[in-house]
């Protein structure tokens, strides 16, 4: 993005050690990082930075830059668990009429109604600004709440089809201009960056022109399972004989392990990622 002349920003309202994210920015050339340690006056939630902040510090540094092209990447850190009583999280779910049989489920729906508040504010900013802009919102993972309230979340388990169902994440594709209206129901995460490119009109890379292909003929390829077009489940993604999957395979090992990486699929036509340019 750096190259397309926008302005870049890495934010996570944690430590910068979390997962050691300040090299992993630093690697992914982010312009600009905000961690905690650079935010001063961290408004919390049962121990974590509340996401009313953070999109209010989003808001701020978007305005900071007004007149630029703009990336952000935002790691968002209010609903991470534990999922236990605090003092200053105010109960707004009741699963159980008062029982506390589902208490950390409680708190987690309660926590994820103020993201939804905090939301719809940043929604609603951004409707009113000018400038065109893409919102991507999407979660990495499922809450861990412990087992009898795993259950009320994922009542079907015990079957590789029926456990596939607890790695299952919500997202969206918001801007404030118009884009096509869709429901997406299914897709694996690999395909999130080729539909998100795809949708903004952007330039593709070979690779994600190929990704968006292979998404319309196997629409979820993940580690804990696959579908195809056609809804049929497989346990395994060596269980798929097809011979567009195995040209995902020889890709996938060009571009993590090979060490004559084909640089010319994995970047946009044109762009120069040769040695020498790295180099001065």
């Amino acid at each position: 993005m750096n190259e397309y002349g926008y302005a870049t920003t890495g934010m996570h309202l944690g430590k910068a050690t979390n997962w050691n994210r300040r090299a992993a920015y630093q690697k992914l050339a982010f312009g600009n990082t905000i961690f905690a340690e650079t935010f001063d006056g961290l408004e919390t939630i049962h121990g974590y930075p509340t996401d009313a902040q953070d999109f209010k510090k989003l808001i701020e540094d978007y305005e900071s830059k007004q007149g630029q092209k703009q990336f952000m990447f935002n790691v968002t850190y209010q609903n991470h668990g534990s999922y236990v009583d605090a003092p200053d999280l105010v109960k707004t779910v009741d699963l159980d009429g008062g029982t506390d049989a589902y208490n950390n489920a409680e708190n987690y729906l309660s926590l994820i109604k103020l993201t939804d508040e905090a939301f719809k504010d940043l929604i609603e900013y951004f409707s009113n600004v000018s400038e065109p802009t893409m919102i991507i919102m999407f979660g990495d993972h499922q809450p861990s709440l412990g087992t009898t309230n795993n259950a009320l979340f994922f009542p079907s388990t015990g079957t590789p089809e029926a456990d596939i169902t607890q790695y299952i994440t919500p997202f969206l594709i918001w801007a404030n201009y118009d884009i096509p209206d869709q429901t997406i129901d299914k897709i694996s995460a690999n395909y999130l960056s080729s539909l998100i490119v795809h949708t903004a009109n952007m330039e593709m890379t070979p690779y994600m022109r190929f990704l968006y292909e292979l998404m319309k003929e196997y629409p979820v390829i993940s580690q804990y399972g696959c579908y195809d077009k056609n809804g049929k489940f497989y346990e395994s993604f060596n269980d798929i004989d097809d011979d567009l999957v195995n040209q995902y395979r020889m890709l996938q090992y060009n571009n993590v392990f090979d060490s004559s990486r084909m640089e010319e699929l994995f970047w946009p036509l044109g762009y120069d990622n040769s040695p020498e340019k790295d180099s001065e």
